[in-house]
């Protein structure tokens, strides 16, 4: 999935907590902190190193009175040490060794947490602590490519690439920082394929957090799922907003004859891109997913969409990539490891090309990840969606989920949180579990962006919880 941005902007001018102390009691509690992390490395026999110091915004000092980047040595195969090690980039935001804890279960890479404005909003809500961790496979973190940099992504062996490692990678990060923020509550919460991370980390390790908040986490069950599209169909948005978005797609299409030498174009210029597709394929792809990328981040009204009868084939060009930049259909490294673990046991979803027949150059989309994305071929496994499903069905574990009401991404979500929702309705509600779905919201939906009555009843509902 595209991936949702990864840090939330500070906006809210009056933050009211503050912390005290002279500067000498700063670089004491700072070299607390550090002296902490060493000692219980050398206790546990936890490999930790490059603590790097990172700056901070001046208004997240009010917060935060440290920030640093750290390599945390983790197993290939948490099952079988011998496979060797490989170390896993973690970011950690101090707020106080008494506060909560936030342990952001990322899906992809963390680079963006050495912004010195990074903030998320659960940790601005409960000022708390803030532990970042890189997923497998992403960035810095990339088992055997550490010790041979001359290793291709296809080559990797990328059998440790899924929910069970990531999750144990989790469950050491979380047993080693125990030790040092061992006096607050503890949350797991992540975005997008982080939200996914964030209910696969529950219900393999329901211990290790006193409560769980994934924001817009899809559970898909297959490598296509049609949902998404359904959703798009007949769910998303307004008939009439629906209608313009299919027409511009259809439009394009249509003029395909003066369009297609456009996108040839913008290949050329865009040679940094490896492409395993030509123009007329990625024209194809692009409107494909043109209403993905319209619904899914909600950065463009439907008023912007420009009258067919009225824009030049140039106009309708440069909306199209725009919304949907055609970049996102090239093999990119960065983005691999995504795409390998969606080919295995996340799933993604479908494209459907009916509406469109006779205005493609392709007969069909089907397995379009493994034509397009990846140079691996993988067999899917649907046992991660039955054990995610079965577990939420039955859990004791607090989980509040966030959801747009326009994205997608949420046409597949948990099982039981729609059921507790329809439950609710009846007074059968499980107050273990909340599902918050922001109207009209996107991919990027927050707590703190919900209408007053939604948000204040999540925040309620957290509030209780930290007092349990």
């Amino acid at each position: 999935m595209k991936k949702a941005p990864g840090f939330f902007t500070l906006r809210i001018l009056s933050i009211i907590f503050f912390l005290t102390g002279t500067a000498n009691a700063f670089s004491q509690q700072q070299s607390e902190l550090i002296n902490k992390i060493k000692t219980y490395s050398a206790e546990y026999n936890q490999t930790v190193k490059e603590i790097k110091p990172l700056p901070l915004d001046t208004r997240l000092k009010k917060i935060f009175s440290e920030k640093y980047e750290l390599e945390f040595e983790q197993p290939v195969n948490h099952s079988d040490p011998s496979m060797g090690t490989f170390y896993q980039d973690i970011h950690i935001l101090h707020a106080g060794f008494d506060r909560p804890t936030v342990l952001i279960t990322e899906g992809y890479s963390a680079n963006y947490a050495s912004n010195p404005r990074y903030l998320i909003e659960l940790a601005y809500i409960l000022k708390a602590n803030i532990i970042v961790v890189e997923h497998r496979y992403f960035n810095k973190s990339i088992p055997f490519k550490q010790k041979d940099t001359s290793i291709r992504l296809k080559d990797l062996n990328w059998e440790y690439m899924n929910a069970v490692q990531e999750s144990a990678d989790l469950h050491s990060v979380n047993y080693f920082f125990r030790q040092i923020y061992g006096k607050g509550k503890w949350i797991a919460s992540g975005t997008s394929k982080g939200g996914e991370t964030t209910m696969f980390y529950t219900s393999y390790y329901p211990k290790d957090m006193d409560f769980s908040v994934p924001y817009v986490g899809p559970v898909c069950d297959k490598v296509e799922d049609p949902r998404q599209e359904r959703f798009i169909e007949h769910e998303t948005g307004t008939p009439e907003a629906r209608k313009k978005v299919y027409e511009f797609q259809k439009e394009v299409l249509e003029r395909r004859k003066a369009i297609e030498p456009m996108m040839q174009e913008w290949m050329d210029t865009h040679g940094q891109c490896k492409f395993r597709i030509g123009a007329d394929e990625l024209l194809d792809y692009t409107v494909l997913e043109f209403s993905y990328s319209f619904w899914q981040m909600g950065r463009h009204a439907p008023e912007t969409i420009p009258d067919p009868a009225k824009a030049s084939d140039r106009q309708m060009f440069d909306y199209l990539v725009s919304v949907d930049s055609p970049d996102y259909f090239s093999v990119d490294p960065k983005q691999y490891a995504f795409f390998v673990q969606a080919s295995k046991e996340l799933g993604y979803y479908k494209y459907d090309t009916k509406p469109f027949r006779g205005l493609l150059s392709i007969k069909s989309s089907k397995n379009y990840l493994r034509h397009i994305f990846i140079y691996n071929k993988f067999k899917f496994d649907k046992y991660l969606t039955r054990r995610i499903n079965n577990f939420m069905d039955t859990t004791s574990n607090k989980i509040l989920f966030v959801y747009g009401g326009y994205d997608p991404w949420g046409s597949v979500k948990p099982r039981a949180a729609i059921k507790n929702e329809k439950a609710a309705l009846k007074g059968r509600r499980r107050n273990n579990m909340y599902l918050f779905v922001n109207p009209g919201g996107s991919h990027g939906s927050k707590i703190l962006k919900m209408p007053e009555p939604l948000k204040n009843k999540a925040l309620t509902v957290i509030k209780e919880w930290m007092s349990e």
